[in-house]
């Protein structure tokens, strides 16, 4: 698109193959600027939902203002099978039948919301120290390793990226520094 909505585009999403841009990512926010949310998948049904909070921090390291789920709404069998492409993100999930409930968050909306946290305290730490999300993306990486991988089915494909050794220790431990830091 070059230049062409420069001054026009307030709010651009795109797709987790981005990561594998960040120079263009970076220039897009100063030449527009413009609002940068990265689209794509939560966790797999059998994946950790640590990678979700581990997507939240990488947006943010990768100068993204947000991430968005394809979709958050699942029937019944999403307790047990994830959505029909197999790619988790029933946030939302129908438990009328097995709960008596209409509505019930899965575990992914807390991985979520544990990321929202995260990038939030990064933020704070980004204001009070001046720093850039370079410096931010330094800090997260020596207890959560950002590199990922993502593959598509399709090419239009909401897929989700997927991280390398995630455990929650690790989270704790960010978070805990973050906090000290803060503190100081």
């Amino acid at each position: 698109q070059g230049n062409y909505f420069d001054g026009l585009m307030e709010l651009m999403v795109v797709g987790g193959d981005a990561f594998n841009m960040l120079p263009q990512m970076k220039e897009h926010k100063r030449r527009m600027p413009t609002q940068l949310i990265v689209y794509g998948a939560a966790n797999a049904q059998d994946r950790a939902n640590h990678e979700t909070t581990a997507w939240c921090l990488k947006g943010h390291a990768y100068e993204c203002d947000g991430v968005l789920p394809w979709q958050g709404l699942g029937g019944d069998d999403a307790f047990d099978k994830g959505d029909p492409q197999g790619n988790g993100n029933a946030l939302i999930v129908d438990g009328s039948k097995r709960f008596g409930v209409n509505a019930i968050a899965s575990y992914r909306v807390h991985a979520f919301r544990s990321g929202a946290q995260l990038v939030e305290l990064l933020r704070l730490l980004e204001q009070k120290n001046n720093w850039s999300r370079t410096h931010s993306a330094a800090l997260v990486s020596q207890k959560i390793p950002l590199s990922t991988q993502f593959k598509q089915t399709f090419a239009d494909d909401a897929a989700a990226v997927t991280f390398g050794d995630l455990n929650g220790d690790r989270f704790v431990e960010l978070k805990e520094g973050i906090l000290r830091m803060l503190g100081k």
